[in-house]
């Protein structure tokens, strides 16, 4: 098959690039043709092409979303696409307007951008956002949702029948080429090694989590060290709630800023680590986390996770038997569930690696190719 990909990037430096790079790399390998259209390239061997601007200029400007629509249109019209798949999803206000009779369109719904009208607070902005993204499920002819959460989420945005039976969980897969699966040599570590992955922003739930280790600290254990990786902007108001709390929950010496790191040294992290933790919230009922590929990442080496209730990490953790799922704003839930990995050792590393193993990227991408052969008869 032909396949065109909208995408952001290709660089794996966030969700969209990380699952479209997947998606095309994979495709490619199968023996599909793709062509990605995106608005950076990056230094990957996949046929790009630049054509779009950041995501976020293509909500409601509709002089930007018709007159990039009609490069799209001319580029797929030369590539004639069997498959149109959409994974940064503002892109999709592109195709509004465009025939595109031969192709299926497909979109992948990730978490707070499948439904971005939420986003906006001008009555007037969300109610063009509103009407723009009710064309878009109804043109497109299949919907990939990352998990049952995001589906339900979008589903109590728009309500609709028709919609519903469009759209297929199929949950993101972990590259077992990046992670390959880890040892089951028990780690012996004396200081615990508690590990986040992610952006330093409210909607990863750290502060939750220092919450939560400041019980696990004081009715538990203060032999832990908490190694948060991700891009951090010291003097930010985030990183500075974070910092205040640190200093008055006495955790200096327990808490460990590493900003973002190179992939050997996060997947060494991985391997060193005792617990994956990461309580995301759902803000508002609209900033949320669709699923947490992380957490299968860390399930890659052996690593026990815990993650909060009211995001993706439903799908993604087996609640008792990978990690546990938590209440976020409960630190005592949190901090008991942190006894339970650390010290009674409830989550065996042959359960959490045959979880990772069973979700590899490889076998999600086998079933949107099934998806697509099912949609393009």
């Amino acid at each position: 098959m032909k396949i065109a990909i909208l995408a952001n990037r290709l660089d794996a430096t966030d969700g969209w690039s990380r699952y479209a790079f997947d998606l095309a790399n994979n495709l490619k390998i199968a023996g599909h043709q793709v062509l990605c259209l995106v608005n950076k390239k990056s230094a990957v061997d996949l046929e790009q092409l630049v054509v779009f601007d950041n995501p976020l200029a293509y909500l409601v400007n509709l002089w930007r979303i018709f007159s990039t629509g009609r490069k799209v249109n001319s580029l797929l019209t030369k590539f004639q696409p069997d498959i149109i798949h959409v994974v940064t999803e503002p892109y999709a206000n592109c195709l509004l307007g465009a025939p595109f009779s031969r192709a299926k369109i497909v979109i992948t719904v990730h978490g707070t951008y499948a439904y971005s009208p939420a986003l906006l607070k001008s009555f007037w902005k969300h109610s063009l956002a509103s009407f723009m993204a009710k064309l878009v499920y109804k043109k497109v002819d299949l919907v990939i949702a990352v998990s049952s959460f995001t589906k339900n989420y979008l589903l109590s945005k728009i309500h609709s029948s028709k919609l519903e039976s469009k759209i297929r969980v199929v949950n993101n897969g972990v590259d077992l080429s990046s992670f390959p699966l880890g040892d089951l040599i028990p780690k012996e570590n004396k200081i615990k090694k508690i590990i986040f992955v992610g952006g330093l922003k409210s909607g990863k739930g750290i502060l939750e989590a220092l919450a939560g280790l400041s019980y696990y600290k004081n009715d538990f254990s203060d032999q832990f060290q908490f190694n948060i990786i991700g891009q951090a902007e010291p003097g930010t108001p985030y990183y500075n709630i974070l910092e205040k709390f640190i200093a008055e929950h006495d955790l200096a010496r327990q808490v460990v800023f590493h900003g973002r790191v190179s992939h050997e040294a996060l997947l060494a992290a991985y391997q060193e680590a005792d617990l994956f933790l990461m309580s995301s919230l759902n803000i508002d009922n609209k900033w949320l986390e669709g699923f947490g590929l992380v957490y299968l990442e860390a399930n890659s080496q052996g690593v026990p996770c815990i993650g909060s209730r009211e995001s993706g990490a439903v799908d993604a953790i087996l609640d008792g038997e990978t990690g546990y799922l938590v209440e976020a704003r409960n630190p005592i839930d949190i901090a008991e569930k942190i006894n339970l990995v650390l010290n009674k050792r409830t989550i065996k590393a042959e359960d959490c690696i045959a979880w990772a193993k069973k979700n590899s990227i490889k076998h999600k991408i086998a079933e949107i190719i099934v998806l697509y052969e099912q949609n393009n008869k």
